[in-house]
């Protein structure tokens, strides 16, 4: 089952409360069912998902009062060769009807047949990726533009960062971004679906305060590394010319210390020194050596 399978599973038991919003999500339901916004005629629907079908039914007997049979029949797939179980049913001519009127803009006058509206949409044509995928997709597509600008007129009243798009003949609404791809689950009635991706949302954000305190770390090594370096190679070089021995004894402290501690911090070096130093201290002496070692690699040369 894809996630999107998963999330409208949910929708397929949201409890509607208010008598207005069945007509609602029927009406998104006939409009996606139907070729074009005028056509309504009989038409029968068929699935493998019985919780899919049930819910046509329930919409179908509150909405036009009928209660459509349903059909139960196994089909053999042409690629696995399995048989599988499917149910099926007759939904009658329909005509659009509301509180506010005779047309489907009609349920975006109203916030909750609103939601009703754009949820029986996305029940029929929404996909959505999975909340782990780092680039969040939500989407449905439409054959209608007015009904597709409807959609988005009714999300966007709602705060949600929706945007238009079109492929081929078919017109469309996405989201990108997480926090509105979970407030449209929310609106829609799928509280399990914006768990989901708040839960995911916190992870990476976790997951990316630990990269960050890890690469801080790794480029903190690498300064104390290149530092060291610098110490120990001018440290070298005044053994390797006899002159080592001739440091003030401030600074032959402190380069005995480097070398007894090569990987170690200026932080750790100050707490080895006796008497302790200052970071600030300990790095002047340091920067001194360094130097001195500089001054008489020049007069050598």
């Amino acid at each position: 089952m894809s996630y999107t399978d998963s999330v409208r599973e949910q929708l397929y038991n949201v409890e509607i409360k208010n008598r207005c919003c069945i007509f609602a999500e029927y009406a998104a339901v006939r409009l996606c069912l139907s070729s074009n916004n005028d056509d309504f005629g009989k038409i029968i629907v068929s699935s493998k998902n019985q919780d899919y079908i049930k819910r046509l039914q329930f919409l179908c007997y509150k909405t036009q009062n009928f209660k459509p049979e349903i059909v139960t029949y196994l089909k053999k797939s042409k690629k696995t060769k399995e048989e599988n179980m499917y149910y099926e049913l007759e939904l009658p001519q329909y005509k659009i009807k509301s509180e506010a009127g005779e047309n489907f803009e009609a349920f975006s006058q109203k916030e909750c047949c609103g939601k009703a509206f754009i949820r029986g949409l996305f029940m029929m044509r929404g996909t959505v990726t999975a909340p782990e995928v780092r680039s969040v997709h939500l989407e449905s597509g439409f054959k209608s533009e007015e009904l597709r600008d409807v959609a988005v007129e009714i999300m966007q009243s709602h705060g949600l960062n929706v945007k238009k798009g079109t492929r081929r003949d078919t017109f469309t609404y996405y989201i990108k971004d997480t926090d509105s791809v979970a407030d449209f689950l929310s609106l829609i009635g799928a509280p399990k679906a914006r768990f989901d991706f708040d839960n995911a949302k916190a992870m990476r954000e976790i997951n990316n305060q630990s990269n960050r305190a890890i690469n801080a770390d790794v480029a903190n090594f690498d300064k104390v590394s290149i530092s060291s370096s610098k110490h120990l190679a001018a440290i070298r070089f005044l053994f390797e010319h006899d002159m080592y021995d001739s440091l003030p004894r401030e600074l032959k402290s402190v380069a005995d210390i480097r070398m007894q501690y090569p990987d170690a911090s200026l932080a750790v070096l100050c707490e080895k020194h006796v008497p302790q130093l200052s970071k600030a201290g300990l790095n002047h002496r340091l920067k001194k050596i360094i130097q001195i070692a500089e001054d008489a690699e020049k007069n050598l040369f």
